[in-house]
Formats: C-alpha cells, sequence, structure tokens
C-alpha cells in the first residue's frame, strides 16, 4: 500500500491529509459530491479543494469511486 483514500478531504479532514503525508503516503482525495457542491458550501476553489491530494476521484457512487481506485496509479 503506497496511499490512502479519504472521502470529501475538506475542513476536518484537512489534518488528515498532512498526517497521511508525513508517514509517507500519497494521499487520493475521494469526492462524493460534485466539486461545485463542495465550492459553495466550503467558499473554496477547486486548487484549494485538491490541494495536498496527489490524486484527486469525483464520484457519486459507489461502483464508480471503486472503478476509479482500482485503476489508480497508486495501490490503497
Amino acid at each position: 500500500m503506497d496511499a490512502v483514500a479519504i472521502f470529501d478531504p475538506v475542513s476536518s479532514a484537512e489534518p488528515l491529509k498532512k498526517e497521511a503525508h508525513d508517514q509517507g503516503f500519497k494521499v487520493i482525495g475521494v469526492f462524493t459530491q460534485p466539486l461545485r457542491f463542495f465550492q459553495e458550501y466550503y467558499h473554496l476553489d477547486k486548487a484549494a479543494l485538491s490541494a495536498g491530494c496527489d490524486e484527486v476521484i469525483i464520484a457519486e457512487s459507489g461502483d464508480e469511486i471503486l472503478k476509479q481506485l482500482r485503476t489508480s496509479k497508486f495501490k490503497v
């Protein structure tokens, strides 16, 4: 395993990205809503939302999330 997947990595999950990197892991940010939802709710732009993520997945269904995680360049 060389990466961790953090779901909806904003607000209270922000420190998890830093901790994962500090422990030597890559971070896959999994957004379970369209980015515009997070942009409107947290007032952050796309760059701020994906900051600290080595890869970003945007998918609302579990099947699509799993599909993208399986095809990631990182091993979760």
